[in-house]
């Protein structure tokens, strides 16, 4: 590609007015359906060839990721496994809602973002869809639905950024205990056991998950 394609375009074409946003609009447009379509082939490949058995790409798979060099696009594995877990995001949008146009938009484009929603799609279903329309918190881990907070605007929007949501779900997983008047003795907390690592062990290069024989527990008091 000829190296004047790089340079910053000159002051005509940069005059503000209607053909520059036009074509700000279009390439925006343009680069977020790519995206999309990148993410949902990078999908296909995953479910096609990860062994559901040993939660691991096939030998044919890594071979031919090797091979031709896909690491000099998607970078590692575990990279590729972001792709392609953002793809199941766009899928269950595009094809489980009930105005895929509308909450396509609202989908943030950057492999970051998406993939840190797709955590939440994965592990809450029913918690992805209400965080299409708020930003829902609860007050304990057994809270009913019903009395969650639900503020807008929604926590699945365009322009929120991958720490936003990995902050909001690590409140969600982990909401802070209710607190208790020093001065009522009966209500004081004697002891808590806290499990530090998740039962089920997540594999970040396949991201699929597997059950471990050994957990590791801490204890405060």
């Amino acid at each position: 590609m000829a190296k004047s394609n790089y340079g910053i375009p000159g002051s005509n074409r940069v005059t503000l007015g209607n053909e520059l946003v036009q074509e700000i609009r279009q390439r925006f447009e343009h680069d977020r359906d790519n995206s999309f379509q990148l993410y949902l082939l990078s999908s296909g490949i995953r479910r096609k060839y990860l062994d559901k058995k040993s939660g691991n790409y096939t030998d044919e798979f890594q071979s031919w990721y090797k091979k031709t060099k896909m690491d000099e696009l998607y970078g590692s594995l575990a990279n590729f496994t972001k792709y392609a877990m953002c793809g199941e995001v766009v899928n269950y949008v595009g094809t489980k809602t009930s105005n895929p146009d509308k909450y396509l938009k609202q989908l943030p484009v950057s492999v970051g973002s998406l993939y840190e929603i797709s955590i939440i799609l994965r592990r809450y279903e029913d918690v992805f869809k209400t965080c299409l329309h708020f930003t829902p918190s609860r007050s304990s881990l057994d809270e009913e639905k019903h009395d969650w907070k639900t503020p807008r605007p929604a926590l699945i929007r365009k322009n929120i950024t991958e720490l936003e949501v990995r902050t909001w779900r690590q409140k969600w997983e982990n909401p802070p205990p209710p607190k208790q008047k020093p001065t009522d003795k009966r209500t004081l907390k004697f002891v808590t056991i806290q499990v530090n690592d998740e039962l089920i062990e997540f594999n970040r290069k396949t991201g699929t998950r597997r059950v471990v024989s050994i957990y590791r527990m801490s204890r405060s008091f």
